[in-house]
């Protein structure tokens, strides 16, 4: 929490909603990265394959590294709901924490659909 627990009361909820840009600027980043990695596997890139293999590893990471992301930031995003006060005055704080959340269940299919789509590539296939 980055000593989300010293910050007083009263600035507890601007420093929440500052954090939650920060947190919405990663999966911006991270939407970038997914966009990469799509673009990558359209060229089918193959692990045994000496032309395509980096490719094909580059993607692999990027794509694990996703998923790991997409988890941090929902503890993280769960972490700072919990000390918003925000979310004790108003309904708009709490429905901000939940479209994230969708957001980022939404990142994370889309990463593990890419993973699913790059392992499927099939060994013998011509490369491009």
């Amino acid at each position: 929490l980055g000593g989300l627990h010293l910050v007083p009361f009263s600035e507890r909820g601007a420093e929440c909603a500052r954090r939650r840009w920060h947190l919405a600027r990663a999966a911006a980043r991270l939407d970038k990265e997914l966009d990469d990695c799509h673009e990558a596997i359209k060229l089918r890139p193959r692990k045994s394959d000496k032309m395509t293999a980096s490719i094909y590893h580059t993607c692999f990471r990027c794509l694990h590294l996703a998923l790991d992301e997409c988890q941090h930031m929902q503890e993280q995003a769960s972490m700072i709901e919990a000390y918003d006060t925000n979310c004790l005055t108003g309904a708009s704080a709490s429905s901000a924490y939940a479209a994230f959340g969708v957001d980022l269940l939404a990142r994370q299919e889309r990463a593990h659909h890419l993973l699913q789509e790059l392992q499927r590539v099939p060994e013998d296939a011509a490369a491009p």
